[in-house]
């Protein structure tokens, strides 16, 4: 499945979100990343965006769906943001 990650963190929250995005996305923007990925590679991401989540933090992945069409599927951190 296709995923995008969308980030709105601060600080040095924002950082280290980068970090670990960057190993398993790819950035298509400044905050947002995109990756065909699996099941199991998505509860992988989700534990890692999960460990190093702080107040300021604040991931949603999304589910591409078609070329108009996305899901959202969970957010790590700060529910408000978005």
């Amino acid at each position: 499945m296709n995923v995008v990650f969308v980030s709105n963190c601060q600080d040095r929250a924002a950082k280290r979100t980068q970090r670990i995005l960057d190993s398993y996305a790819i950035r298509i923007a400044p905050r947002t990343w995109a990756s065909p990925v699996t099941e199991q590679g998505l509860r992988d991401i989700r534990q890692a965006l999960a460990i190093g989540a702080s107040r300021r933090s604040a991931i949603a992945c999304y589910k591409a769906r078609g070329a108009r069409d996305m899901r959202l599927l969970w957010v790590v951190g700060s529910h408000k943001r978005f």
